[in-house]
C-alpha cells in the first residue's frame, strides 16, 4: 500500500508544490505589490487540492485494500487478489476467522 498508492502520490504533490512555488516567487519577483494576494491564493489553493487528493487516496485505499483482499479498479476488469492479513495482526486482534458477530458491544 505505501508504495504502491501512497508514496507515488505524495512524491507527485511535492513535485507540484516545488513547481508552484518556484512560480509564486517569480509572480512576487515580477509584482512585487501583488505579493501578499498572490502567495494567500496559492496558500489556499494548494491547500484545498492537496487535501482533496489525500481524502481521496482514503477512499481508494479502503476500497483498494479491503477484507484481506487487493481489489483493482472496476476499470481493470481483473480478479482480486488474496493477501490475508498479517499473522501478528491476527493473533491479537483474534479476528482469524473474520467477523463472527457483528453484535454491538457495550
Amino acid at each position: 500500500m505505501t508504495s504502491a498508492d501512497i508514496l507515488p502520490l505524495q512524491s507527485g504533490k511535492e513535485r507540484e508544490a516545488f513547481a508552484a512555488v518556484a512560480a509564486v516567487d517569480e509572480a512576487v519577483r515580477t509584482n512585487p505589490e501583488r505579493a501578499l494576494r498572490t502567495i494567500t491564493g496559492f496558500g489556499i489553493a494548494h491547500a484545498a487540492t492537496l487535501l482533496d487528493a489525500w481524502w481521496s487516496l482514503a477512499d481508494r485505499l479502503v476500497t483498494k485494500y479491503s477484507d484481506g483482499y487487493i481489489s483493482p479498479p472496476a476499470v481493470v476488469r481483473a480478479a482480486v487478489i488474496p493477501i490475508g492479513y498479517p499473522a501478528g495482526w491476527l493473533a491479537a486482534t483474534d479476528y482469524a476467522n473474520g467477523p463472527v458477530t457483528y453484535a454491538m458491544k457495550w
